[in-house]
């Protein structure tokens, strides 16, 4: 195959990362089973659940793996957070693309299939397709739904300036991206500073190496939030770690890079506000709370998003 060529069914690596997923592990394996597109390998990373998820994926195995290119499972012996679990798993696998999938998510059968369709007709190294949210919680999958539709999906559409959209606000998850082993090798993969949130520092180094993402307007993940999952609102003023590593990268590296782009310096004061705020919550430190807030009240990119709302 020349470089010019494009391998029209190329080898997939579903990377499957768990923890305490005893009650979920097995729909979503199944998932997994069901597709149509047969050219997979499954690489399985444990982080060192305390209950039977691996047994679960054993067996599973042993039931299942002549459907597949390989399956592996890799049971880790300490906790190393997401961005570590996920890192392990890939440098274990083969495939030309890669695909995660959370221990307590299911793909749709067309899942493998629609996402090489579309690189197969549009020249990219990753596409964020639709998530379908599920949940037994009304408040919290009506929360995700709006969050998908109204910020998350409109800031993927051609002609938008992405880097600059998503420095603003790093929405993009984990749970929609399909990407090539070249742009992972070539941005390093996840940065394990952040062991809880690895999208923002995975997505900045995507536009930072200039990527943009393809947006597949199809529904290809079925995405369940919880109460506890780590990246779901809370109705409490203390932070959760993925919040606490989100914020940990904002003053790290991202607010740098914001007041380098247009307009950036208003948006980086606004979140810097928000986010001591936030800390200051966090801490219950009621008196720097207050103090936050009423200076969030000035910020001009506060004034202006309650502005278009009216």
């Amino acid at each position: 195959m020349t470089n010019n060529q494009i391998d029209e069914r190329p080898l997939v690596s579903v990377i499957v990362i768990t923890y305490n997923s005893s009650k979920f592990i097995e729909a979503g394996l199944n998932s997994i089973t069901n597709q149509v597109y047969n050219n997979i390998e499954i690489i399985i990373s444990d982080d060192c659940s305390t209950d039977n998820t691996v047994d679960i994926c054993k067996q599973w195995e042993k039931q299942n793996s002549i459907k597949f290119e390989r399956v592996k499972i890799i049971e880790a012996q300490k906790n190393t957070g997401v961005a570590g679990n996920l890192n392990r798993a890939i440098k274990a696998s083969h495939g030309e693309w890669i695909k995660t999938l959370s221990g307590d998510d299911q793909f749709l059968p067309n899942t493998i299939k629609d996402y090489v369709e579309y690189i197969n007709n549009v020249r990219c190294d990753i596409v964020f397709g639709r998530s379908l949210i599920v949940g037994d919680e009304e408040s919290i999958t009506e929360y995700y739904d709006k969050l998908y539709n109204h910020y998350i999906y409109p800031k993927l559409k051609r002609g938008i300036d992405q880097k600059r959209e998503n420095l603003k606000s790093l929405l993009i998850t984990s749970p929609g991206l399909f990407y090539s082993r070249k742009l992972y090798d070539k941005i390093g993969g996840y940065d394990e500073r952040y062991q809880f949130c690895e999208e923002d520092p995975f997505l900045f180094k995507v536009y930072s190496h200039g990527y943009n993402i393809e947006f597949l307007d199809k529904i290809v993940y079925k995405y369940l939030v919880r109460p506890d999952s780590l990246g779901s609102i809370k109705h409490t003023n203390r932070l959760s770690r993925y919040q606490k590593d989100s914020i940990k990268f904002f003053f790290d590296i991202r607010r740098r890079a914001l007041c380098r782009e247009k307009f950036g310096i208003l948006y980086a004061f606004d979140q810097t506000l928000l986010y001591n705020m936030l800390l200051a919550a966090d801490r219950g430190d009621k008196y720097i709370y207050a103090l936050y807030r009423i200076l969030r009240l000035l910020s001009p990119i506060y004034i202006y998003s309650k502005i278009k709302t009216i």
